[in-house]
């Protein structure tokens, strides 16, 4: 999405709307949330929703609620995907500004509302933090599937431990401890079929 002062609402024509697979989704709209734009020292805590249904397609920023239980900041290298009930994103880890280390905060956006809420979570029940890790939408657990991904703050067998975030008690499960089965440290695309 175009880069814009955080008070200003935004509407950008984007061309030709995609193929049909996404006309299922209850909103029928893609959520991005965060990310850098010049460099990697300076993150964007900025959400911008595209409605596919409309045309033309144009990208609309949502305005802040700046207070710090509403609004995760500024989050670049996260985790996202949906919740199978279609209702609410998850998001997790990735870094803050000034290149600090992965966190381990988990957040879900409300996709009636457009509300952030951050879930607390048990420190010895919640993954550790990292960046480049993959979420992916899982009806099958009842949740969101997290693969490994990076985290300088632990070792090696717990980067590469997979989780599953339970989207009704809002909690993390361990999926697997086979940590050298698993794969790699991420960066890596995945989807689920």
């Amino acid at each position: 999405p175009p880069r814009v002062g955080a008070a200003d609402r935004v509407d950008h024509d984007v061309g030709a709307a995609p193929p049909g697979e996404l006309a299922h989704r209850r909103y029928d709209r893609l959520v991005v949330y965060g990310g850098f734009a010049d460099s990697y020292y300076r993150n964007y805590p900025e959400l911008w929703v595209l409605p596919l249904a409309e045309q033309p397609l144009r990208w609309i920023q949502v305005p802040p609620d700046t207070s710090p239980q509403h609004w995760p900041g500024d989050f670049a290298f996260a985790g996202a995907a949906m919740t199978p009930d279609g209702t609410r994103m998850v998001m997790f880890g990735g870094t803050r500004s000034l290149g600090t280390l992965e966190h381990a905060q988990t957040w879900e956006l409300d996709l009636e509302t457009l509300r952030w809420s951050m879930i607390p979570t048990a420190p010895e029940a919640t993954p550790s933090g990292r960046m480049g890790h993959a979420l992916l939408t899982d009806p099958s657990r009842g949740g969101v599937l997290m693969l490994p991904g990076q985290d300088h703050n632990s070792s090696a067998g717990e980067r590469r431990r997979s989780w599953v975030y339970d989207a009704d008690a809002r909690t993390w499960h361990l999926l697997s401890t086979q940590s050298e089965e698993q794969v790699g440290y991420g960066g890596y695309a995945a989807a689920r079929d």
